[in-house]
């Protein structure tokens, strides 16, 4: 997923000045790959390409070189309700890979898809696989200085 970039006009340019200039929303940090303690700090509900999403934010707590750095795991689900929004409403399909590895994170009782606690997932820390991402949805190259990191995997509740 490509960064939208903004173009930002410069008043009165001059000879000497830059005519205009763009900033980037949503850039996303690039990590090293590999396997990370993680604690979630944020969810949100998000719509992308007319597809919904539940998009979980982890704080990387290993220590070292990407200690605090924000990373993001993303999530296919049947349904969101009303608009997208920070700690939004959705519903998830019972074999989703969001199910499974709430699982792994919470032992909370699951009763119903559309009445899922995410309390119990803000107390453990856990461990996850983070990746490079280096194409985008439609499977083209992202140029290398534009690479990010995404969370693809939660392997489980980490051992201390």
């Amino acid at each position: 997923m490509n960064a939208d970039l903004h173009l930002v006009k410069e008043t009165a340019p001059t000879s000497n000045r830059r005519l205009s200039s763009f900033e980037v929303e949503d850039f996303r940090p690039l990590v090293r790959p590999g396997i990370y303690k993680m604690a979630l700090i944020d969810y949100r509900t998000a719509s992308y390409f007319r597809s919904f999403k539940l998009v979980l934010t982890f704080r990387i707590v290993t220590f070292g070189e990407f200690f605090e750095t924000e990373v993001e795991r993303f999530y296919n689900v049947k349904s969101i309700k009303g608009k997208p929004a920070q700690r939004g409403f959705f519903k998830v399909g019972a074999r989703s890979d969001f199910l499974r590895e709430y699982c792994l994170m919470s032992h909370a009782s699951i009763h119903r898809l559309d009445r899922i606690s995410m309390t119990p997932l803000f107390n453990p820390v856990v461990s996850g696989k983070i990746e490079t991402v280096k194409l985008d949805s439609r499977q083209r190259s992202i140029p290398e200085q534009l690479w990010y990191s995404k969370v693809s995997e939660i392997t489980g509740i980490s051992n201390g």
